[in-house]
C-alpha cells in the first residue's frame, strides 16, 4: 500500500512540477509500441479473425497482469484511451458519404435501421433482466448493433464505462463476431440467397468491419462490395445512438443534480464526426487525404485498444461472469435472425 500511495505522490509531483507532457508522450510511446508490435503480428499471422485491435488488447492485458506498468505512464496511456479514441471517430467519417446511403436503397437502408435499433433495445433490456450492470450491457449493445470495438469504444467515452467493462465487451463481441465470419459463407452456399441479398445481410449483422469484409467477399464481388457499403451505412447509426446515450445521461444527471449538461448532450467529438461525412459527401477530402485518415484511424484505434488492456485487469473481468456474455449471444443471434428475415421479406 505504501508503494502504492508513493507512486501517487510521485505522479502528482511530476504534474505540478511540469514534467505532465513528457509523462504524455512517454505513455503515448508505451501504447504506440504496443500497436505497431500489434499490427505486425496480424500481418504475419494473417488471420481474419485476429485482427491488429484484437492483438492490440491481448497484448495490454498480457502486460498490465504479469509485470505491471509504472504510474508515470498512465497520463500518455489514459490520452490513447480518451482523445485519440475521439480522433478516430472523427476520422471514420472520411469513410462514409451520403451517397453510400442511397446506394443501398431505401429498403435496405430500413433494414438497417431497424435491425440496429431493435438489437440495441433488446441488448440493454436483456442485460437489465440478467442483472448486468446498465453500462456493460450498453457497449455490448453498440458493438452488436453498430459496429463492434469501434462503437464500444465510442460508447464508453460518452457512457464513462469502466475500462474492465471495456474489455470484456470488446472480448464479447470479436468472439461472436468471428463465428459470423466462419458461418455465414455456410449460410451462403447452403440457403442459396443472391449474392446482393447476402451482401446486405452479413453488412447489416455482423460487428467488425474487417469481418464483414471477409464474410462478404467469401461470395464473391458483388456480395463483398454490398456487405462494405451496408456496414459503412451502419456505421452512421453510432451518432444517433451516442446522442440517444448522451442526452439520456445527462437528464439522468439532471435529477440529481438539478441542471442539465449541454456539453454531455452533444459530445464535440460527433459533431464533427457528423461533419466530416458531411464534408465528404462533397467529395471535399482529396483521396490521399482520405487514404491517410483510413490508416490513422485504424492505428490509433488500435492504440486505443491497448491502452484499455494495459489499464484493464484479468481479475476484474472473471468477476463479472458469464451472464454478460449470455446477452451478447442473444444480441448476436437476435441480429442476424431479423435482419435475415426482413431481407428476404423486403429487399
Amino acid at each position: 500500500m505504501s508503494s502504492l500511495n508513493s507512486d501517487t505522490r510521485a505522479g502528482a509531483l511530476a504534474q505540478r512540477s511540469g514534467m505532465f507532457p513528457f509523462n504524455i508522450v512517454s505513455g503515448l510511446t508505451f501504447v504506440t509500441l504496443i500497436a505497431a508490435l500489434a499490427v505486425g503480428l496480424a500481418a504475419f499471422a494473417n488471420v481474419p479473425a485476429l485482427s491488429p485491435l484484437v492483438i492490440a488488447l491481448c497484448l495490454g492485458l498480457l502486460i498490465n497482469n504479469t509485470v505491471g506498468v509504472p504510474v508515470g505512464l498512465q497520463p500518455g496511456i489514459g490520452f490513447s484511451a480518451r482523445t485519440l479514441l475521439r480522433a478516430a471517430i472523427v476520422l471514420l467519417g472520411a469513410q462514409v458519404t451520403l451517397r453510400d446511403i442511397a446506394e443501398i436503397g431505401p429498403v435496405a437502408l430500413a433494414v438497417v435501421g431497424v435491425s440496429f435499433a431493435a438489437t440495441y433495445a433488446l441488448t440493454v433490456t436483456i442485460g437489465r433482466l440478467l442483472r448486468v450492470e446498465a453500462r456493460l450491457a450498453e457497449l455490448i449493445g453498440a458493438g452488436t448493433s453498430v459496429c463492434g470495438a469501434s462503437a464500444i469504444l465510442a460508447m464508453s467515452a460518452v457512457n464513462r464505462a469502466r475500462e474492465e467493462d471495456v474489455a470484456y465487451a470488446i472480448a464479447c463481441v470479436t468472439l461472436f463476431g468471428t463465428i459470423c465470419l466462419l458461418l455465414y459463407p455456410l449460410g451462403f452456399a447452403v440457403l442459396h440467397v443472391d449474392p446482393k441479398s447476402y451482401g446486405i445481410w452479413t453488412g447489416a449483422s455482423v460487428h467488425e468491419v474487417a469481418q464483414v469484409a471477409g464474410a462478404g467477399f467469401q461470395a464473391g464481388q458483388i456480395a463483398g462490395e454490398a456487405s462494405v457499403i451496408t456496414k459503412l451505412t451502419r456505421i452512421l447509426m453510432l451518432a444517433p445512438l451516442l446522442l440517444v446515450v448522451s442526452y439520456t445521461s445527462a437528464r439522468d444527471g439532471s435529477e440529481v443534480s438539478g441542471r442539465r449538461s449541454r456539453v454531455a448532450i452533444l459530445p464535440w467529438f460527433v459533431t464533427a464526426f457528423l461533419g466530416v461525412i458531411l464534408i465528404n459527401s462533397f467529395h471535399l477530402i482529396p483521396i490521399e487525404a482520405k487514404k491517410f485518415s483510413a490508416t490513422a484511424f485504424s492505428f490509433f484505434l488500435t492504440m486505443t485498444m491497448a491502452a484499455v488492456g494495459v489499464q484493464s485487469r484479468i481479475v476484474e473481468l472473471k468477476n463479472r461472469g458469464l451472464r454478460p456474455l449470455l446477452v451478447g449471444a442473444c444480441a448476436s443471434a437476435f441480429i442476424s435472425v431479423l435482419s435475415g428475415i426482413l431481407i428476404a421479406v423486403f429487399v
